[in-house]
C-alpha cells in the first residue's frame, strides 16, 4: 500500500481490513512518518493492512453524464459498482445507499479528479421525507407487510405511521420501499410479481394495502393486495414540457432517461397521456419523480428540421446544458451567412459533436397568449455530417440536401421586373466575342449590386435543381469580383 494511495483517505471515514483478519472502522486522522496511520485512537503499520476502503453514502446520480457523486464530489460511474444494487436503485434518489470503495486519483472528463471504484453496497434503505410523507399518503413496504398512511414521526432508527384506524411503528432497516399511494378516481394498473394484472379506477385502499379497483362501468370490483415486489402504475398527463424534461400532473418530474426502453422523449407533447411509477426523491429541486414513464398515446404535431450552430455547453451543478441556435441551412465555410432560425436551451442532445454539423428535428410548444415566440419542446439529433469546405447543407422535406459551392461568370442578364434580375452563369467568359452563349446555370435574384452590361461579374453560388428538375438553378449568388470588359 503506497503513500499516495493513503493520502486520498486522509480525514475520511475508512474501513481497514487487517492482515490478521480484523476489521477496523473510523476516521483516518493522521499519516505518520514511520509508514503508519492513525484510525480512531489507534495506529496501524501500513504493512499490517491488507486493504482500505472509504465508507460513505451515494449523494446523487447525474443521468445526463452517466456518472454519480459520493461524499459531495467524488465521482463514480455505473461500471465501478461491483455488486449490491441496480442502476435504478441510485438513479432517482429514493434510497439511502451506504457503500465502501477504493479511491483513485485520475482524469475524469479531462479533469484531475478523485474517483471511486470497486464500490460495494453496505446497506440500502428507502429515503424518508418528513415534509412530503407527513402530508401525502404513502405505501410503506417491509419484506412481508404493507402499511398505508402518513408519516407521523421519525427518530432515525424507526418511523411511526399514522393509518386510518391505528398507528404502526416500523424499524427503518426493515423498510424495503416507500411509494406514493394512488388517489381515488385515478386510473391505475397493478402488475403482481406472479404475473396477474389488474386495471381500472382506484376507489379505496385499506391500511394493509388492499386496493379496490372498479371496472370501466363500475359493474365489477377487484380486491388486490400488494407487496413490495408488485408494480403500482399510475396514469397521468404531461402538463409541463421543456427540452428533455417534463412534469406529469403538475407534480411528478421526469426526463428522457426516466422513460422505459423504446419510448422516445421526442414523441412526448403537452397533454400526452403516460403510465408511470412515482417515487419520493432526495433531490431537493424535484422531490416527486416519475420513473418508467411510458407513452400511451401520441399526437400528430408538426416537426421542423434544421442544423445546430453556435452551441455552448455549461456544466450546471446537476445537469449539462446546451445553448445555441437552429439554422434552416448550414454553410461550412461561414455558418453566420445562414438563416438563423430559433434559439434553444436543452439538456438532451445525445450524440452532439462540436466538430461536425448536427442535423436535428424539433417540435414547438403552443404559443403563449400575447407572446408570438414559441419555445422548443423537444429536440433530437438525426445525423452527424462532416464540415467539408465549400459545402452548404439544406433541410428539405425532413432530409439533408448537400450542395457544393461553385464559381462562374454571369454571361447574360436582363431585368425581370423593377426589382429582379434574371440570367445564366457559365464556367468561362470569352470577352473577345461580340455575343455570349447562354450558361448552363439559371438564376433569378434581387441583386445587391448595380448590374451593368459593360462589366464582367465573377460570382460564387450554390447549384440546385429547378422545381421541375429541367435545369439547374443558382441560389445564394454572391459577386466575388467585378471586371471591365475589354476586347482582345
Amino acid at each position: 500500500m503506497n503513500q499516495q494511495n493513503i493520502n486520498l483517505y486522509y480525514q475520511r471515514n475508512v474501513i481497514l481490513s487487517l492482515c490478521s483478519g480484523q476489521e477496523v472502522c473510523g476516521v483516518l486522522t493522521d499519516i505518520l512518518p514511520n509508514d503508519s496511520i492513525v484510525v480512531g485512537d489507534s495506529s496501524y503499520k501500513l504493512d499490517s493492512i491488507e486493504d482500505i476502503f472509504f465508507k460513505t453514502t451515494i449523494d446523487e446520480f447525474r443521468s445526463f453524464g452517466n456518472y454519480g457523486v459520493l461524499d459531495g464530489g467524488i465521482i463514480f460511474t455505473p461500471e465501478n459498482i461491483v455488486s449490491g444494487i441496480e442502476k435504478k436503485d441510485y438513479s432517482y434518489g429514493n434510497f439511502v445507499i451506504d457503500v465502501k470503495c477504493h479511491l483513485y486519483y485520475e482524469k475524469f472528463n479531462d479533469n484531475d479528479s478523485i474517483v471511486a471504484k470497486d464500490i460495494f453496497v453496505l446497506s440500502k434503505t428507502p429515503f424518508i421525507s418528513q415534509d412530503i410523507m407527513s402530508v401525502e399518503k404513502c405505501l410503506f413496504f417491509t419484506a412481508d407487510s404493507c402499511y398505508v398512511g402518513l408519516l407521523s414521526e421519525s427518530d432515525g432508527d424507526s418511523i411511526v405511521i399514522k393509518m386510518s384506524n391505528s398507528t404502526a411503528t416500523v424499524s427503518i432497516k426493515d423498510l424495503v420501499s416507500i411509494v406514493p399511494c394512488p388517489l381515488a378516481n385515478k386510473n391505475i394498473r397493478i402488475i403482481k410479481s406472479t404475473g396477474e394484472e389488474y386495471s381500472g379506477l382506484m376507489s379505496t385502499v385499506s391500511d394493509s394495502g388492499t386496493f379496490s379497483i372498479l371496472s370501466s362501468t363500475a359493474s365489477t370490483i377487484d380486491l388486490v393486495s400488494v407487496s413490495h415486489s408488485d408494480r403500482i402504475i399510475h396514469k397521468g398527463k404531461v402538463k409541463q414540457l421543456k427540452e428533455g424534461r417534463g412534469v406529469i400532473d403538475l407534480k411528478y418530474f421526469f426526463r428522457e432517461s426516466y422513460m422505459t426502453e423504446g419510448c422516445d422523449f421526442f414523441d412526448v407533447s403537452y397533454g400526452t397521456v403516460v403510465d408511470f411509477e412515482p417515487v419520493i426523491s432526495s433531490k431537493s429541486n424535484h422531490p416527486c419523480i416519475a420513473t418508467n414513464v411510458t407513452i400511451k398515446d401520441t399526437k400528430d404535431e408538426e416537426v421542423y428540421y434544421g442544423f445546430l450552430h453556435g452551441i455552448t455547453e455549461s456544466n450546471h451543478p446537476t445537469r449539462k446544458l446546451f445553448d445555441g441556435f437552429i439554422y434552416s441551412n448550414y454553410y461550412t465555410n461561414n455558418p453566420e451567412e445562414c438563416n438563423k432560425k430559433r434559439r434553444f436551451f436543452s439538456e438532451a442532445l445525445e450524440g452532439y459533436d462540436k466538430d461536425s454539423v448536427c442535423f436535428v428535428k424539433y417540435k414547438l410548444l403552443p404559443p403563449l397568449e400575447g407572446k408570438p415566440f414559441r419555445k422548443i419542446s423537444a429536440i433530437k439529433i438525426i445525423s452527424i455530417l462532416p464540415k467539408t469546405p465549400n459545402v452548404k447543407y439544406y433541410a428539405e422535406n425532413g432530409q439533408v440536401a448537400v450542395y457544393e459551392e461553385q464559381y462562374g461568370f454571369i454571361v447574360e442578364a436582363k431585368p425581370f421586373n423593377v426589382t429582379l434580375l434574371t440570367g445564366s452563369i457559365a464556367d468561362v467568359f470569352d470577352a473577345t466575342k461580340e455575343t455570349v452563349s447562354y450558361g448552363d446555370i439559371k438564376f433569378t435574384i434581387k441583386p445587391k449590386f448595380e448590374f451593368s452590361s459593360n462589366n464582367i461579374y465573377f460570382v460564387k453560388y450554390i447549384a440546385t435543381q429547378s422545381p421541375g428538375g429541367l435545369f439547374k438553378m443558382a441560389s445564394d449568388l454572391t459577386v466575388v469580383q467585378i471586371l471591365n470588359k475589354r476586347k482582345g
